[in-house]
Parts: C-alpha cells; sequence; structure tokens
C-alpha cells in the first residue's frame, strides 16, 4: 500500500468505518486486504484501536457537554511594568440537548421516541422546564 492509501485508509478508520467497509469502500480485493492484514498485524490493531477510540473521544466529550465543565483560561496582559499572566476560571453549563442525546442513546428503552405521545409530552416539559432554569440562570 502506498503512503496516500494508508493516510486515506486511517482517515476511514478513524471515522469509524470496519475494516471490511473499508475495503469495499477502496475496491480492493478480499484476498489482496487479507493478506495485507495477515502480513501486519500491528496495522489491523492499530486501526481497529482508531476506529473505537474516535469513538470513545466523542462520547466523552458529548458526555462531559451534557454535564457541564469547568476550564481555566490563560492570557497574558500588558501592565506598565511587563506583562501579566492571568487565569480566569470559566463555567460551562450543562447543554440539554446534549444530556438529551446521551440519554436516547444510552438509555433508549427509556428515552427512544417509540414511546407513547403522553411519555414525549413528559420529557418535552421536563425539557422545557430545564431551557427555563438555564435562561434563569444566565440572567
Amino acid at each position: 500500500m502506498t503512503d496516500n492509501e494508508m493516510k486515506l485508509i486511517s482517515y476511514l478508520a478513524r471515522d469509524g468505518m470496519s475494516l471490511d467497509k473499508i475495503r469495499k469502500t477502496l475496491g480492493i480485493k478480499r484476498s489482496k486486504w487479507s493478506r495485507f492484514l495477515k502480513e501486519n498485524p500491528e496495522e489491523k490493531r492499530r486501526l481497529e484501536l482508531l476506529r473505537h477510540t474516535t469513538d470513545y473521544a466523542v462520547e466523552d466529550a458529548l458526555l462531559k457537554r451534557a454535564l457541564g465543565y469547568t476550564f481555566e483560561e490563560h492570557r497574558e496582559t500588558e501592565k506598565p511594568n511587563g506583562t501579566e499572566q492571568v487565569t480566569t476560571h470559566k463555567e460551562v453549563p450543562p447543554d440539554v440537548r446534549a444530556a438529551v442525546l446521551w440519554l436516547k442513546c444510552r438509555r433508549s428503552d427509556m428515552w427512544d421516541e417509540k414511546h407513547s405521545e403522553a411519555e414525549n409530552n413528559d420529557i418535552s416539559g421536563i425539557i422545557e422546564e430545564l431551557d427555563k432554569e438555564a435562561e434563569n440562570e444566565d440572567e
């Protein structure tokens, strides 16, 4: 495989594509692909890990956004006697939409759209209340 082909294969794996789907997308014959993976077990493992670690990184980011988080912002300000390093602690509030997406994916038995209209109305009401609370906190 060329360097460019390997880059593309890595990008497709990072995007969550299975190894067989990558083979089909690139039009690689099954025998050539099988031989490549057999001769390069470390590359096969790297591609499989790349596929899954990207999924977990996105999952972590969604959960972080759903729960809210704090972070430090560092910047330099000019003073008459030189520059001063200023650290500010900032808070990102929980994101209701990220929480709903997380719950729909992780707890579809309770949060899936297939539930009755009454249950969906209850969920919508809860979301509206949480949105109003978030708006009041911002003021």
